[in-house]
Parts: structure tokens; sequence; C-alpha cells
């Protein structure tokens, strides 16, 4: 199963369902940098399919990229989707230099969207299938 730019949020669970629970990046941005102390599941993937059932479908893919408030959830995806690991690499980089400068986990989100867009995490998921 790959990403599409149209797929809605319960797509995108099934998605984030096949996929590993932890990757390295965003294992390391919640170990080193920042946790969420809210986070619901043990793992990024759990915590993904959590966060993605509560959509129940109503928003786009899209926009449920573009509105998390998680760096590692962000990462996670973006690794999953089979993001070049450089772009992940400097993704990481930018959240937690972000995060560091802000002390905001929402700021840091967004910077690993101003590297990785979701345009960028779709054609990634498409070209390694």
């Amino acid at each position: 199963m790959q990403l599409n730019l149209d797929m809605n949020s319960t797509e995108m669970r099934a998605w984030a369902k096949t996929k590993k629970a932890s990757y390295t990046w965003s294992t390391l941005y919640d170990d080193q940098v920042w946790k969420s102390p809210g986070q619901s599941g043990d793992t990024e993937q759990e915590h993904c399919v959590t966060w993605l059932e509560a959509q129940d479908g109503a928003r786009t893919a899209k926009s449920v990229y573009n509105h998390l408030n998680c760096a590692a959830l962000a990462l996670w995806i973006a690794e999953a989707a089979g993001v070049n690991g450089s772009a992940v690499e400097e993704a990481y980089h930018a959240a937690e230099l972000s995060f560091s400068d802000k002390g905001s986990a929402s700021s840091a989100a967004a910077a690993v969207r101003r590297v990785i867009p979701w345009t960028m995490v779709v054609e990634a998921s498409q070209s390694n299938q």
C-alpha cells in the first residue's frame, strides 16, 4: 500500500499499520530531544494509528500531516514512506534546532514539514513500492 495525495485519514491509518513500529530518526528524536508526555502508544506507529483513528476519516491525510504538532511523528511518517535518509536527517536537525530555540513541539513539527512537505512523503511512498 502506498500513500496518495487525496487519501483520507482512515486510508492513511491502514497504511501506517503496515509499517515498522520504529525508525532511526523518529526514535532518536523521542530519545534525545522531546517525547510527548501525552503520546498514545509505546511506539510512533501506535501513536500514528491511534491518532489517525481519532480523525475518523473526516480529514485528508495531507491535512493531518500538515497539522501535526509532534516532530517525532512527522519524522516517523517520512521514514515509513521511504523519504531519502539525508532529507530525514536534515529534517531531524531542523526540528532539534527549532525545539532548542523555541521550546515548542509545534514549531519543531513545522520545521520537519518545511524540509519534508506532504508531496515529498507521497512521492517517496509511491517510488518505494
